[in-house]
């Protein structure tokens, strides 16, 4: 089975990826990739899914993104769980090191290595 990524974004941002510097993209033809737009939504399917081994937190519709990267990665310490910012302040940092996910400044290009 192949490794999947969770990308949780506002629904904005998937409707139009370039919104998150994905200009281009086809986030929904990414067989790997499982999307999301709320919390809710992503936390209820971390529960009983046991493929994803990594979570893209870019923005939801109902949460801070700091809030949501911190407790999905309490409900699952065995996923990498990384906070995407555009934004790489100072408390954001601390806050991402403090609830043990990796912040990331940009998104990779949505080709995932074969």
């Amino acid at each position: 089975m192949m490794p999947l990524v969770a990308l949780c974004a506002d629904e904005a941002s998937m409707a139009h990826p370039e919104l998150i510097g994905l200009a281009d993209e086809q986030l929904f033809a990414q067989p790997w990739l499982r999307l999301f737009t709320s919390g809710s939504e992503i936390r209820t399917f971390l529960r009983h899914d046991r493929a994803v081994d990594e979570v893209w937190v870019v923005s939801c519709d109902d949460v801070e993104p700091i809030n949501l990267a911190a407790t999905i990665k309490g409900d699952r310490g065995d996923v990498r769980v990384c906070l995407v910012s555009f934004q790489g302040t100072g408390s954001l940092r601390s806050r991402a090191s403090a609830a043990n996910t990796r912040p990331l400044s940009w998104l990779p290009r949505i080709r995932r290595p074969i």
